[in-house]
């Protein structure tokens, strides 16, 4: 019942992503639902939680690139919503517009930031998302924003089957080739 009541505001949120952040709508509605289902629960008591599955460490870095004037996503931060990127709205709220912003802005700072082209000679510098881009961001979004680089030069087959990243993260990219499949995001 709640996903059914929740489903039309993520897809609302996801599409109003999409415009500001510059990540495909399904990769965003792909990752909000692999990271929670869509399901918020109040009761959760680890570190990672909330729609996003988020850490508190990496909501402060996402934060603060929200309220610096002279970063490029403060701009986009601003364009998706007038609410405030916080640990609270992010992590203890049921609130579909932040959480999916903050999943949509971490994928789009992962992409542009954490994947510079020259560090990894087959991703894409076009907004146009190649499997490897889409593999490196699951891997930042997942295991490490900051670990990227040890994986950037891998194959895809290697990837998938070795360390770093950890199985949780390997099984994370299954997870989103099967929901991106063709055809499923329209499900959505």
């Amino acid at each position: 019942a709640q996903f059914d009541k929740m489903l039309p505001q993520f897809q609302v949120a996801a599409k109003k992503a999409e415009t500001a952040f510059k990540i495909p709508y399904g990769i965003t509605m792909c990752t909000m639902l692999i990271e929670s289902g869509l399901y918020y629960s109040a009761h959760e008591g680890d570190e990672y939680k909330g729609l996003g599955q988020f850490g508190s460490a990496i909501v402060e870095d996402l934060s603060k690139l929200s309220n610096n004037a002279k970063s490029p996503y403060s701009k986009m931060w601003d364009n998706y919503t007038s609410a405030s990127l916080t640990d609270h709205a992010v992590r203890s709220s049921n609130n579909p517009e932040v959480a999916t912003g903050a999943v949509a802005m971490m994928l789009r700072w992962l992409y542009q930031d954490r994947l510079p082209a020259s560090h990894c000679k087959d991703c894409s510098s076009n907004q146009q998302f190649n499997r490897r881009d889409l593999y490196l961001m699951v891997a930042g979004y997942n295991y490490s924003p900051y670990a990227i680089q040890k994986i950037a030069n891998r194959t895809l087959s290697q990837m998938h089957t070795s360390f770093p990243p950890p199985r949780e993260t390997r099984n994370y990219m299954t997870k989103m080739d099967r929901c991106l499949e063709k055809g499923q995001v329209k499900k959505f």
